[in-house]
């Protein structure tokens, strides 16, 4: 049996996101998560996990997903103690108490902005994370009971005395600093000439002076695509890259889903571990994943790529290992 807790992240859509209404971006509905988080319920529970923590929302999603399955999988599935705001600081919060109950491993539905809340809390409990938000390159496409199952993997194994580092990999991140404040990024950092935060979502190309990425290839889609399409950068590679726009030439890129346009470019390269890069606004916005979250006005900021972003459990790689220690024969004993 599993003693560790797993924890439940799902971010509710609110329906107030005005990317998907003017990129004609797909949407995870409310419904839709439910039924994926009955999924993972239902593989936690084949893995033999007994004890869920999730965070709670005002739709209480986790909550209407573990009452609309069969009582059969003896599970205990019960929020963690936080006053619901129903904004981004439930997720604060929430991963906060996860953190100190010592799960073994969260699982997230949501984007990139989700998982970014997260590793501001801490990057060294596994994620699982699930995409269902509207910038998807950090969160994989995985099916909610295979997810749920790998959840209830990682905790049988890390109890059995496995250690995360065999089950999982570090993402990069990037760190940014201004005048006192502190941020970071999982995929992408830019720097806009645009004055107002707005609907947060990028929409003019034309007012982009500065990108950073952890990782990117053609096609991506928000800031980090735009370097995407001149370089390729992996998930596991040691470095990241920056890009500056500009008059010397062009790139086609995905800005949003069915959104493509032109974007000048001057100079681009490769940022290794630990390298900074300064540059001084006047005047504009900070973007991290594709979102505007803070006005600069006369600041300068710095970007630090940084290696020790937050664990990823490496789903094949831990179903291998269950399977070399007997997890999937006869009375799920390990051995």
């Amino acid at each position: 049996m599993v003693s560790r807790p797993i924890g439940i992240i799902v971010n509710p859509q609110s329906g107030k996101d005005v990317r998907r209404i003017v990129s004609h971006a797909s949407t995870v509905t409310n419904f839709e998560k439910i039924n994926i988080v009955k999924r993972v319920l239902t593989g936690l529970a084949a893995a033999g996990a007994r004890w869920v923590v999730y965070m709670p929302d005002p739709k209480d999603l986790v909550g209407k997903a573990f009452n609309a399955i069969p009582n059969i999988l003896e599970l205990e599935v019960n929020p963690v103690n936080i006053t619901v705001k129903g904004n981004e600081l439930d997720t604060v919060a929430a991963v906060q108490k996860m953190a100190n109950i010592g799960v073994a491993a969260i699982v997230t539905l949501g984007g990139d902005g989700t998982n970014r809340l997260i590793a501001k809390i801490t990057t060294d409990v596994p994620l699982i994370p699930i995409s269902t938000g509207t910038n998807n390159i950090f969160p994989d496409f995985i099916e909610g009971t295979k997810a749920g199952f790998t959840a209830g993997v990682v905790a049988a194994l890390t109890g059995n005395g496995v250690a995360n580092h065999q089950l999982t990999y570090r993402h990069k991140q990037l760190k940014i600093e201004s005048d006192g404040l502190t941020e970071c990024a999982l995929i992408d950092v830019a720097i806009s000439s645009s004055k107002y935060i707005g609907g947060k979502a990028l929409w003019e190309p034309d007012s982009l002076k500065y990108i950073f990425v952890t990782r990117t290839s053609p096609g991506a889609i928000g800031p980090s695509g735009i370097l995407g399409s001149v370089m390729e950068i992996g998930t596991r590679d040691s470095h990241g890259g920056y890009l500056t726009t500009g008059t010397k030439s062009y790139v086609k890129a995905i800005l949003a889903s069915g959104i493509v346009a032109n974007v000048g470019v001057d100079s681009f390269g490769k940022m290794e571990d630990g390298e900074s890069r300064s540059v001084f606004v006047e005047q504009g916005t900070l973007l991290t994943d594709g979102e505007k979250i803070l006005s600069l006005h006369q600041k300068p900021v710095t970007i630090t790529l940084d290696s020790e972003g937050p664990l990823v459990v490496d789903v094949h790689t831990t179903l291998s290992l269950a399977r070399e220690m007997n997890f999937f024969v006869g009375n799920n004993q390990l051995g």
